[in-house]
């Protein structure tokens, strides 16, 4: 499988090939639109850009912790099952967190934990 890298400068485009495959982050898109190329894999190079999509992606996922967690604690009905399934999520985001952790800045690492922490 050729894997290549552009860069656009101005409006001509330069195509650097490699064939490493341990260069940046893994990212799957989920691009829906017709018109549009098709891409299974895509290596993020750029740490600029890793840190504020990893961050998303955590955020995202601490958000909805919080939706639970919230459902959990205003129920009349909890069981120790709903419980649990929350628990779960969290050490799932902890792993998460320490996977992704050389991606992210280290403010933003402790804050993520700190966040958790809270539940």
């Amino acid at each position: 499988m050729t894997k290549f890298i552009t860069h656009k400068i101005k409006n001509k485009r330069k195509i650097v090939s490699f064939s490493d495959d341990n260069i940046g982050f893994l990212f799957t898109p989920n691009i829906k639109r017709k018109n549009m190329i098709k891409i299974n894999e895509l290596y993020l190079c750029n740490s600029f850009y890793t840190d504020i999509l990893v961050t998303k992606k955590i955020d995202k996922e601490i958000k909805r912790l919080t939706l639970i967690a919230a459902s959990v604690i205003n129920d009349d009905d909890t069981t120790e099952g709903d419980v649990i399934i929350a628990l779960n999520e969290v050490t799932r985001i902890k792993k998460m967190i320490f996977k992704y952790k050389e991606y992210i800045k280290e403010k933003e690492y402790e804050l993520d934990l700190k966040r958790l922490k809270l539940f």
